[in-house]
């Protein structure tokens, strides 16, 4: 036998705002993460600022980025 229509549509929705509530939700950022943005931070304000090159920026934000293996 097949559940009532409106039972089923009921578990949906619960599903729905579970799955909701979870993506919405803050993750923690690990340390690794966190270095990261925090290198970004330092050498855009050093770029914005003059204080090193285009190629420099690029340079020593490239070498915290690369791929993990």
């Amino acid at each position: 036998p097949h559940p009532n229509i409106f039972n089923f549509i009921d578990e949906l929705l619960e599903v729905q705002s579970e799955t909701t509530i979870k993506l919405r939700s803050k993750k923690q950022k690990n340390k690794r993460t966190l270095d990261k943005e925090e290198n970004l931070r330092e050498q855009m304000t050093k770029y914005t600022g003059n204080v090193i090159t285009r190629f420099e920026f690029i340079k020593s934000i490239s070498m915290k980025f690369l791929p993990s293996t």
